[in-house]
């Protein structure tokens, strides 16, 4: 199995300007040590860590602890697309053997619409030519501007992390899951777009159980089919509500519904691909 999404911290660092004591769960340091005590019983033979800051800094910490441990297959980055020297940044980064992709935190981002600023054109053009992912954290508002980015630059691979973290409270009526659902189905009509089955308990309004979150999932799977879906952790964000193993057998109960085979592409052959991991 393939985790594609966990993130690791050091809570000294002051990376982490979205940390506060007053997110018990989180607010101490997590080591690749804590990642494989959480997953221990799950069979992960490799898996994909994500920046958790907007800092370069972290990014290359990340890169330089991918280097030096085994199961970790590749990294998530950051740089900032605002830097005069962001070309460079992007440079120094593919110099790391682990480099899969880029992250910029859009959630956090009060303009939506600013990933679409023309000046990031040639970002986006050296993504393509150096094949690196694109990884988008986003809300329902800003899947029209990742729809735009993925029409314009057909080559680029999108990995839309956590079903774009719609507002999850049982209300399959509201208007808001009628449109998250009908932005949903628009963005998966671009073949270079993929969808991570990931961080979805985290977005419950109220206490998480599978028949609140299946119709997401329901979804994401009809739009996107079993070859477009990659299974991740999102640890240890994920204890805010449950923990590694609670996730993995809701996630399993879901996946128990498909054919092996569809099933092994989103626990391990589609990430295999899209990440190029070699074992």
């Amino acid at each position: 199995m393939i985790d594609s999404h966990f993130h690791i911290w050091d809570i000294k660092q002051k990376y982490y300007k979205w940390l506060s004591p007053d997110l018990k769960e989180l607010y101490r340091t997590f080591t690749f040590k804590d990642y494989e005590n959480a997953s221990l019983d799950l069979n992960v033979n490799s898996c994909i860590v994500v920046q958790a800051a907007n800092n370069l800094n972290e990014s290359i910490v990340l890169l330089e602890i991918a280097n030096k441990t085994p199961t970790i297959k590749g990294v998530i980055a950051w740089f900032d697309f605002e830097s005069n020297n962001a070309l460079k940044d992007l440079e120094l980064l593919y110099e790391y053997k682990y480099l899969k992709g880029i992250r910029p935190m859009l959630q956090d981002i009060a303009n939506v619409n600013w990933i679409n600023n023309p000046k990031f054109d040639l970002i986006f053009k050296a993504l393509c030519k150096k094949d690196l992912i694109f990884e988008a954290l986003i809300k329902q508002e800003h899947i029209d501007n990742i729809v735009i980015i993925a029409k314009k630059y057909p080559k680029l691979t999108i990995v839309i992390n956590h079903l774009a973290k719609p507002v999850v409270d049982g209300d399959f009526e509201s208007s808001y899951f009628l449109e998250w659902s009908r932005l949903i189905k628009e963005l998966s009509l671009y073949k270079n777009v993929y969808c991570k089955f990931s961080g979805i308990i985290t977005e419950c309004t109220k206490e998480y159980s599978y028949e609140i979150i299946e119709p997401y999932l329901n979804h994401i799977l009809k739009c996107f089919s079993s070859r477009r879906i990659i299974w991740g952790s999102d640890w240890p964000v994920i204890n805010l509500k449950s923990n590694y193993q609670k996730w993995f057998n809701l996630s399993q109960k879901f996946l128990h519904k498909l054919d092996i085979n569809e099933q092994n592409n989103i626990l391990e052959n589609n990430a295999k691909l899209i990440y190029k991991i070699d074992f």
